[in-house]
């Protein structure tokens, strides 16, 4: 971990003063000035913003996505206590090199590198899904193949442990079982357990005959030998040491990445003894790799070979599980479609379930529902809170307009305005207490909409647009529109200041703390 990093154990995501700017013809467009906070393990973290308040550019900045003419000026972005911006003022200055035609090569094999590092992260450490995820799909691939690409490329090795272990789990191991869930005190736990072993053990088939056994025999002593027998009917006695060499190969190149990555830390932390250390480490890695074969024509054969079909047919049965927990019921036709067959809905649901069967430990969800109708909402919405309740070490982190949607799933909520957080709390009290005058006329709006019974009723909203990012408000960007302001709020920025446990907020109002320049 990088010293006097600000991360802490319990989060595995730390954005800490993250600065974004755009090229404009107008000027310069200050998008994101010092976007700063955390999120922690197994969180579902919020993030409300009206339209133009910079919750697309956060999302792409995050994952060093944002593209000309933007750019990441500043700040630092903690994956796991990893800066991905531990040099941005280098790799500025070779962007800028490139684009005036000195030192090409230089600049291109620097850029290369970051973005080698990002593609190691991306995936199974950190994913994106953008708004209107369904354009990402593939139009030349069946949905079957893409679900393919995903799972295997990111869990093959998880996939051979799996098909291993049912192959040689006993009676003891199903009673072990039972016994575990017997233990938890709610049926959301125990339900989790259940699921988490039947993915571990690649039992997809059975599912819900599992599941129904649990439900209908629970506390029964022959619960475990029904269980028993009805997993044993998916043993297919596959060729286990052709899954283990997958495995360890697969292994391997995993070892591999996160070396590189930790190489690239002690090297810019310029701890010489660590960076000889994990070269060592990487080359004994590569040549035990190198020694399995070509990972290449291996991840080839996992792909598309008919001698790992049997892998690949795993695969497909869990991605037919994550399927029909999005809602979908014919994945059969589904995963011989191709997108452009599919409407918008069931792409979408189909771009989340792909997001989620690579199991990443952070993923950010930028307008997950978009546009969809309340129904459609509630069923997506319902789906990923399930999928985060059956995994322990996911955390996500959701960008949205719309605070109901954020509400239905959200354990903490941040507002941004204008590129700014300025207020953090739990969404009830961020309902019934919030205190920031953007935040409290957000609400009463909602409110008021609720309550119009006629047309003599006005309807109250905030006036005014959001700010112009080239040529801001000085002091708080919110001062223009508030009925609150005061002469303080048009020459200092407000710090965001906690007001009581777990709430914070950033206007004078609360506090006389200021945001220093840097």
């Amino acid at each position: 971990m990088i010293t006097g990093s600000p991360t802490n154990a319990e989060s595995t995501l730390v954005v800490d003063g993250l600065k974004s700017y755009f090229i404009t013809l107008d000027g310069v467009a200050k998008v994101l000035t010092k976007l700063t906070f955390n999120l922690n393990r197994s969180e579902i973290l919020g993030v409300f913003g009206e339209s133009r308040s910079g919750k697309t550019v956060a999302a792409k900045s995050i994952v060093d996505l944002l593209r000309a003419p933007g750019y990441v000026v500043g700040g630092a972005v903690y994956i796991d206590g990893f800066n991905i911006f531990r040099d941005v003022k280098r790799l500025d200055k070779l962007g800028a090199a490139i684009s005036s035609g000195k030192e090409k090569k230089s600049g291109v094999r620097g850029l290369n590198q970051q973005e080698e590092l990002m593609r190691l992260l991306r995936g199974k450490t950190i994913t994106l899904v953008p708004e209107h995820a369904y354009g990402s799909l593939n139009p030349m691939q069946t949905i079957g193949d893409q679900f393919l690409e995903a799972i295997l490329g990111q869990n093959a090795s998880e996939i051979c442990q799996s098909i291993i272990q049912r192959e040689e789990f006993t009676l003891e191991d199903v009673e072990k079982l039972v016994s575990t869930v017997e233990q938890q005190p709610d049926l959301p736990g125990r339900k989790r357990i259940i699921r988490q072993w039947m993915t571990d053990h690649a039992l997809f088939s059975t599912r819900d005959m599992i599941i129904d056994a649990f439900d209908f025999k629970y506390g029964q002593e022959d619960l475990a030998q029904e269980v028993f027998f009805i997993a044993g009917t998916e043993k297919m006695r596959t060729d286990l040491e052709e899954a283990r060499n997958v495995k360890n190969a697969f292994d391997l190149n995993s070892r591999i990445g996160k070396l590189k990555v930790d190489l690239a830390l002690a090297t810019a932390d310029k701890d010489t003894e660590l960076a000889r250390d994990l070269t060592t480490d990487l080359n004994n890695s590569e040549g035990k790799l190198k020694s399995l074969g070509s990972f290449e024509k291996i991840e080839k054969s996992v792909l598309s070979g008919s001698k790992h079909a049997f892998i690949r047919e795993i695969a497909l049965k869990y991605a037919r599980n994550l399927l029909r927990d999005f809602g979908v019921v014919d994945t059969d036709a589904l995963l011989e479609s191709y997108p452009h067959e599919l409407g918008s809905v069931l792409k979408q649901k189909i771009a989340l379930a792909l997001a989620f069967s690579i199991k990443p430990k952070i993923m950010i969800l930028d307008e997950p529902t978009g546009s969809f109708d309340v129904n459609t909402k509630l069923k997506i919405l319902s789906s990923i809170k399930e999928e985060h309740r059956s995994r322990n070490d996911l955390s996500i982190l959701v960008f949205s307009k719309d605070l109901t949607v954020l509400s239905a799933i959200s354990d903490r909520v941040l507002v941004m305005y204008s590129g700014n957080v300025i207020e953090e709390s739990t969404m009830n009290v961020l309902i019934h207490d919030s205190k920031h005058p953007f935040t409290s006329g957000v609400i009463n709006t909602f409110e008021a909409a609720e309550r119009v019974s006629d047309k003599t009723v006005k309807l109250e909203y905030i006036p005014g647009f959001a700010p112009d990012f080239v040529n801001p408000p000085k002091g708080c960007r919110f001062n223009p529109r508030c009925k609150f302001r005061m002469d303080m709020c048009s020459i200092r920025k407000p710090l965001l200041s906690s007001i009581s446990e777990g709430h914070k907020v950033a206007c004078f109002l609360y506090s006389e703390a200021v945001e220093e320049e840097r």
